[in-house]
């Protein structure tokens, strides 16, 4: 399926837990210091926040209090050195293990580090710990960690976090929670989810045409191909087309039967391209030609083929503007397109058969003998030729007869 959804998680960061029991019970240096560098953090001057910080370390060596340890950790983070950042998220919390702000930011740290997998985890710790002022818990933290697994390739770990988020119990249903889990059941291949999951999201928000286009996506995978059609008709509607999204649309309505409005986006399509001539796009006539041969407008048709043979003759071509002037009964156009067919490929024992018959219809008989012959030497052809053949024998003899 084209155009899947992707997220990114931009990482942040808890900086300050100055309200935490780590703090509260903090000696006075050490209150005074984190105090003074998050004052420094706050302008933007981190190297000397950093600096100000070491130098309480160097004078307290036994000063490794957990917020000393976050608020340098945050620093190194804030420069962008996430690598040295990692280590001493680690150390907070190996001295307070239920210190969410430090379990929020290594996953912010993980993250940015590509170690998805692990910053998954993080996030699911940092939720666990973490309890607002009202009792409950911050449902941002599980919708990261969910979007870290996505990342890491694992959306089945991404699964139960995004389907307890969007169940409505944990109170209002984000709109990117069910966009992620909508790609969740891509990834596992669950398309009958994802079907329901799509519906859900049209009814929520109907005129979004990124979940018209995916309706339809998931409708031709099930090869519910008018039912993808409908979809695309109507994201058509809300977002003007591309030109492949209209070249694709218009296959569907062919698909599906509906030709003159296939006929339609095939036209729309070859108008987007300007230039037709100079992107060779004769492939696009020549589905317009089929689109009007099977809604019955032959002279559309013969117009369609005509300004694919322009753009970029082939036999193709040629012999089925020969086959639709056949249907009309015009041989003698007929048999110059078979003939021009012939030219490009003359291996085609098809080409050689039709040419021979239009030839007959005319009475050039020299010219049907030559075309019925070289078709002989192709198996599917061989049967038909030799009865061609041995009718203009007959002719032939009834016309000798009369003289």
């Amino acid at each position: 399926m084209k155009n899947r959804l992707v997220y990114i998680l931009i990482p942040f960061l808890v900086l300050w837990a100055t309200d935490s029991v780590n703090a509260v019970n903090l000696p006075r240096s050490a209150q005074t210091a984190v105090y003074e560098t998050q004052k420094l953090m706050e302008e933007g001057a981190y190297l000397e926040a950093e600096k100000h910080l070491k130098v309480y370390l160097s004078k307290h060596p036994d000063g490794n209090y957990v917020p000393v340890l976050f608020t340098l950790a945050n620093i190194y983070f804030l420069q962008g050195n996430a690598a040295k950042a990692e280590p001493l998220y680690r150390r907070t919390l190996k001295k307070d293990p239920e210190f969410s702000p430090a379990w929020q930011n290594l996953g912010s740290v993980l993250f940015d580090l590509k170690k998805y997998v692990k910053a998954g985890e993080a996030f699911e710790e940092a939720f666990k710990k973490c309890e607002k002022d009202d009792g409950t818990k911050s449902n941002i933290l599980l919708y990261h960690a969910a979007i870290a697994y996505l990342i890491s390739g694992n959306p089945a770990l991404a699964r139960p976090h995004l389907e307890y988020l969007t169940s409505g119990d944990v109170g209002e249903v984000k709109q990117e929670w069910l966009e992620a889990l909508f790609k969740t059941y891509l990834d596992l291949k669950k398309d009958t989810l994802a079907m329901q999951l799509i519906v859900k999201l049209i009814h929520q928000d109907s005129e979004n045409p990124k979940w018209w286009n995916y309706l339809a996506h998931l409708n031709m995978e099930k090869e519910n191909y008018e039912e993808a059609a409908e979809a695309l008709t109507i994201r058509s509607y809300l977002k003007e087309s591309t030109r492949d999204e209209t070249l694709l649309l218009a296959d569907l309505y062919r698909m599906i039967g509906a030709p003159h409005k296939a006929a339609t986006a095939y036209k729309n399509a070859i108008g987007m391209d300007g230039d037709c001539r100079q992107k060779n796009c004769s492939g696009y006539y020549k589905k317009l030609a089929y689109s009007y041969i099977a809604s019955h407008e032959p002279e559309l048709a013969l117009q369609a083929l005509d300004n694919a043979i322009e753009i970029a003759a082939d036999s193709s071509l040629y012999q089925l503007k020969g086959q639709v002037l056949m249907a009309e009964e015009q041989w003698q156009g007929a048999c110059l397109a078979f003939d021009r067919a012939v030219e490009l490929d003359s291996g085609n024992g098809r080409s050689h058969l039709l040419a021979g018959y239009c030839a007959l219809q005319i009475h050039s008989y020299g010219k049907a003998r030559e075309h019925l012959k070289e078709a002989i030497s192709y198996t599917k052809q061989t049967k038909q030729a030799r009865q061609l053949l041995n009718h203009i024998d007959t002719l032939m003899m009834a016309q000798t007869n009369r003289s």
